[in-house]
C-alpha cells in the first residue's frame, strides 16, 4: 500500500490524517463547552426562582420569554442557546434537591462542628 504513494502524496496523506483527530477533538470540546454554559445558566435561573419563592413551572415561562427576546433582537444563535437551557420543573426540582444536599454536607460535616 505504501508503495503506491510518492513522497509528496504520502506527506500530504500523513498531514491530513494528523489533522483529523484535532478537528474531532475541537468539535467535542465545543459541544462540552456549550453544555457547561447551559448548565450554569440553568442553575443561575433556578437560584433566582427559589429566592423569589416562585413555582418551578415558571422556569419554562422565563425560557420562552428569553427565546422570544433574543428573536426580537434578531439574534438566532442566542435564541438557540436559550433553547438549550434545561428549565423544566422536574429538572429544577432535581437541582434544588442537589443544591440542598450540597449545602447540608458543607454545613453539617464533622469538621465544621468542631470549635
Amino acid at each position: 500500500m505504501c508503495t503506491t504513494y510518492t513522497n509528496e502524496s504520502r506527506r500530504a496523506l500523513v498531514a491530513d490524517l494528523k489533522k483529523k483527530p484535532k478537528q474531532q477533538t475541537g468539535m467535542f470540546s465545543k459541544i462540552l463547552h456549550s453544555q457547561t454554559h447551559s448548565l450554569h445558566a440553568s442553575y443561575a435561573e433556578l437560584l433566582e426562582l427559589v429566592k423569589a419563592k416562585k413555582p418551578f413551572t415558571d422556569g419554562n415561562l422565563i425560557k420562552k420569554c428569553a427565546v422570544e427576546m433574543a428573536k426580537a433582537f434578531g439574534d438566532s444563535k442566542m435564541a438557540e442557546k436559550f433553547e438549550s437551557v434545561p428549565l423544566s420543573h422536574q429538572t429544577i426540582q432535581r437541582r434544588i434537591v442537589a443544591m440542598g444536599e450540597q449545602v447540608e454536607k458543607s454545613t453539617c460535616s464533622p469538621s465544621n462542628l468542631l470549635p
